[in-house]
Order: C-alpha cells, then structure tokens, then sequence
C-alpha cells in the first residue's frame, strides 16, 4: 500500500472510532456530538388564505429567492407552514450552523448549560429538541447544525414565548432574554415594526414578529444588501395586519369570513 493511501486509511478509521462529525465549511462546523430529536414529522400545513396571507405574494417570494440563488426559505403564521422552497432536493436534509440563532438555542439551557460537548448536546436533546420533535442535529465548539425546518421551529417556540403546539418547553424569561440583531442599516426598512432577527453564517436569517406570529427563515444565495426583502413581501402580503385595512376587504371578497 502507498504511503498516501495508507494514511488516508488511518485517518478514515479513526474519524469512525470517535464517532466525529465533518459537515464541511458549507455546513459551518468540523466535529460534534449528535444532539437526538424527535421523529422530525413535518410541521402543521395551512393554505395561505386560511392565514390571511395572499397566495400570489408567496409565490412571488418564492420566485424571488429562486432568482436570487437562495437555497432555503420556509414560512410559517401561527405554527402553520405556509411555504417551503429548496433550491434542490438535498438541500432540505443539509445541516446549517445556526450562528447567533444556536446562541439563542443552547441559551434556553440556562445555568444548566455544561461545558462537555456531549453532556451539552444530552441535555439540550432532552430539554429542547425532543421535545420541539425536530431532527437530528450536530454540535460543534458551541454552535449546533440543524435543517432549516428545525430552525424554523425554534423561532416558533421563539415566537411562543417558550411553547410549542401547546407544550412549555421553556420559559418566557429565557425566551425574553435572547438578543437579536439590530436593524440593517440599509436597504429596505422593516414592514412590521416588530421584526426581529438572528443571523448565521451562510447569509443565513430567522426573522420573527411576534404581533404577526410570522417566522420566516431563508439561507443562501445574494440579496445585494437588502436583508430585508423577503420577509417585507411576506409582511406586505398579510390582509389581518394592524393598519391594512384595504388588503383585508379584498381578501374578504375573495373569502367570505376573511
């Protein structure tokens, strides 16, 4: 055996032995321990109007992100996912290190929170993430790896003040305590004034507005600057919003008891 190809073996063994973890720098961590999740069934599914969001404005927004090379955007109201758009099948299953959103997360561990990679992720499995019902996640020198769907999740239980479908998972104190990103200086201006976001690398976003009970999380791709874009067209595209009253009365003739 070659010199080279005899290291390439050792060191593909010993990746094994220890049970490591290497999602690449697309997914934003090197080695981990496995944070264990539910049975990851899929979020509740609502039709757009029966959230008083218009539907030609989804897609609108889902066109968007296709043109501006964003390989994940998924939209929820009240719980409900409305839209889910992947730039291509494998995308829907990839990892991605949640940045100041997995702060937020292990946060919710409060005091409890150890420095032992895999009594971290123990915990955090018991505490949060089973419970959430998300997939199997990653964590790595303090950042978690997650699908885009669970990440969406926690900004539902962000957005629940610390419950999930109707389980306390944690606390609203916890909840309050988490910091968000200050408002992008340029480019659009928020559409609700309470919006809210966590950044992760990968041009990652979780935007939250708790009036709407609107999360929307999207990843990838190059909005030259206008962070804001897609989640204003989705703000924009909610008839039951405080002070659109015109967009209400067109959904209403469109749907009776809109």
């Amino acid at each position: 055996m070659r010199p080279g190809h005899y290291l390439a073996l050792v060191a593909l063994l010993a990746v094994a032995a220890g049970g490591w973890w290497y999602l690449g720098p697309r997914g934003g961590t090197e080695r981990g321990a496995s944070i264990d999740g539910g049975d990851g069934g899929g979020l509740p599914r609502a039709a757009a109007l029966d959230e008083h969001v218009a539907p030609d404005a989804l897609e609108a927004v889902r066109a968007l992100a296709q043109r501006r090379g964003v390989d994940a955007l998924l939209v929820a109201r009240h719980g409900h996912l409305l839209l889910e758009y992947y730039a291509a099948p494998a995308q829907q299953s990839r990892l991605r290190a949640g940045g100041a959103v997995s702060e937020a997360l292990l946060a919710q561990l409060g005091d409890a929170r150890p420095t032992d990679a895999a009594a971290l992720s123990s915990l955090l499995s018991t505490q949060v993430w089973r419970p959430l019902n998300a997939h199997a996640a990653r964590l790595a020198a303090g950042q978690v790896a997650a699908r885009a769907d669970d990440w969406l999740r926690f900004g539902i239980l962000l957005l629940g003040s610390g419950s999930f479908e109707g389980t306390d998972i944690t606390s609203a104190e916890r909840i309050a305590d988490v910091r968000y990103a200050p408002v992008p200086p340029a480019g659009e201006a928020p559409a609700a004034r309470d919006l809210r976001e966590l950044r992760g690398p990968g041009n990652a976003h979780l935007w939250l507005s708790p009036v709407l009970q609107l999360a929307l999380w999207h990843s990838g791709g190059e909005l030259g600057g206008e962070e804001t874009q897609l989640v204003n067209a989705v703000v924009r595209a909610i008839a039951d919003r405080p002070g659109n009253d015109a967009a209400r009365s067109q959904l209403s003739q469109l749907v009776p008891g809109h």
